[in-house]
């Protein structure tokens, strides 16, 4: 079996092409892995978009800042949208109800930061790739 990496990297090269790449970062394992490996494949035709839920570990946003931008290089752009999710989820205690807050959450704050979505052929939040 050939290596998963080897494959995943040649098969997003070969859907991406030379288009450019838009990824929402929530800084979760499969966010980041999808970045790291996205990166991987088409360097600097991806850019990333961190977006902070206020619900990371202490310093966690800064980190996750440190590594992709001064570690793989990966163009990264900011959202601190805690405020916004906080509010959000201010009383709300089930579970799957918060999961959905976030979720729709996220994807609105990374669909709002897209600069100029209509030269992007590939984006979505990281945990949708590939």
């Amino acid at each position: 079996m050939r290596n998963y990496i080897e494959q995943a990297v040649e098969n997003i090269q070969a859907k991406v092409g030379n288009e450019k790449v838009i990824l929402g970062l929530s800084g979760g394992v499969d966010s980041s892995v999808a970045a790291a490996l996205l990166h991987k494949a088409i360097g600097d035709q991806l850019t990333c978009i961190f977006v902070n839920n206020g619900l990371l570990r202490g310093r966690e946003a800064e980190v996750v800042r440190e590594v992709f931008v001064r570690h793989f290089k990966i163009k990264l752009q900011y959202e601190n949208a805690s405020r916004l999710f906080l509010t959000r989820l201010k009383g709300v205690t089930e579970p799957e109800r918060k999961r959905k807050i976030i979720g729709r959450t996220f994807i609105e704050v990374f669909e709002s930061r897209h600069p100029a979505r209509r030269h992007i052929k590939v984006s979505g939040p990281g945990d949708s790739v590939p």
